[in-house]
């Protein structure tokens, strides 16, 4: 039976999906390096996303590993298979661009039958295949229309069908559900997420949007300047970031000027607002000057200090209200600025334009960044 035969067995993972792995590439155009150094394994079945902002290196590392850019230097392999020098037809790979690339003159049977059709499949298996992908993808009905006959979603829906259809061990996504409205983009999140879990395939994803790298991720990987920065699960970046970017970048982060006091027994006093706050920490020195980072949801807002811990007043500059929470953009009396969410559940009242106010936040829930690397 197909893996893609999924809603009649549903059955476990299975081994569909290829280890990838990138071994010093690099790519350099005209002498200047877009990606630099790039060393990582993706396991079998993983949903690993690139995220980075614009000119990270993340969109041409997925265009190596597809097969339209050539490496300057490295290797790449899918399962122990050399691809660096494979054409991109002959890798087995799937991918689903950004544009859709349908073809407007085909029915979306035809669009998604078209790569079995070129792996010269009998028109009784790919009227199967075909059949079994459209019911994954919630289209069976739709496979006498065409294109132009289709929302955006539709569309992309199509895309991915095709691209699965041939049952690839790796599938390549290109900022996918960047054209779609919210509502969309996160429907379909949970359908790529969902029939990725179903089938075992590799995902390699791309995309400059936090919240869906966080949501549909295994693990992200981090890139900047060509260069990774990090790779680790969602938890572990946004909780855990190993240097001032991936803090700033990853999530919201408010990021604070502070001054080592003291050290000792892997702890590090920090003088922060004129407070002594102690911090876990490693390879502080003393008189050191500091970045820490703290998230506006770790910042506790009160009147008037109403517990342990070092507290610092601040003046309500702005609040806005989003639903679940308020927003409030607070001046300390250095100067500095700090975004700060208060849950409406936990904290009904609201904290007006122009009032004083005093913050607190747990040692544990900052970073500390020396040279901007993780001391902490």
């Amino acid at each position: 039976m197909s893996v893609l035969d999924h809603r009649k067995s549903k059955p476990a993972r299975t081994a569909l999906g290829a280890p990838v792995r990138f071994a010093g590439i690099s790519k350099s155009y005209g002498g200047a390096l877009a990606v630099s150094g790039v060393d990582l394994d993706i396991a079998a079945g993983e949903f690993l996303t690139l995220l980075g902002p614009s000119g990270s290196g993340k969109t041409t590392t997925l265009m190596m590993l597809a097969g339209f850019e050539t490496p300057t230097t490295g290797s790449i392999f899918v399962g122990e298979r050399p691809v660096t020098s494979i054409p991109p037809a002959q890798r087995n790979i799937g991918m689903v661009f950004q544009s859709y690339a349908l073809f407007p003159h085909m029915t979306v049977f035809e669009n998604v039958a078209f790569p079995l059709r070129m792996r010269k499949k009998s028109a009784a298996e790919q009227a199967a295949q075909v059949k079994r992908v459209l019911d994954i993808v919630d289209l069976g009905p739709l496979g006498d229309r065409y294109p132009r006959q289709l929302s955006g979603g539709q569309q992309q829906r199509v895309a991915l069908a095709r691209a699965i259809v041939f049952e690839p061990p790796v599938l390549l996504m290109d900022e996918p559900l960047s054209a779609l409205d919210k509502y969309l983009r996160s429907h379909l999140q949970t359908e790529i997420k969902r029939i990725q879990r179903d089938l075992g395939v590799t995902v390699v994803y791309v995309t400059h949007d936090q919240d869906e790298a966080m949501t549909m991720s295994d693990r992200i990987c981090v890139m900047h300047q060509g260069k990774i920065r990090q790779v680790g699960s969602p938890e572990d970046l946004y909780e855990r970031p190993l240097d001032a970017f991936v803090a700033g970048f990853l999530g919201e982060s408010n990021m604070l000027d502070a001054t080592i006091a003291s050290t000792g027994d892997g702890v590090a006093i920090l003088s922060l607002g004129g407070d002594g706050v102690p911090v876990p920490a490693r390879n502080g020195v003393a008189g050191a000057t500091v970045k820490v980072s703290v998230r506006p949801e770790h910042i506790h807002v009160a009147a008037a200090p109403d517990g342990a811990g070092a507290w610092s007043a601040a003046q309500v500059v702005d609040t806005t209200y989003v639903g679940d929470h308020r927003r409030y953009t607070l001046r300390l009396p250095d100067g500095a600025t700090l975004s700060v969410k208060q849950q409406i559940a936990a904290t009904p009242h609201r904290h007006a334009t122009g009032e004083t106010v005093h913050l607190r936040w747990p040692g544990e829930a900052m970073r500390v960044f020396a040279h901007g690397v993780s001391i902490s």
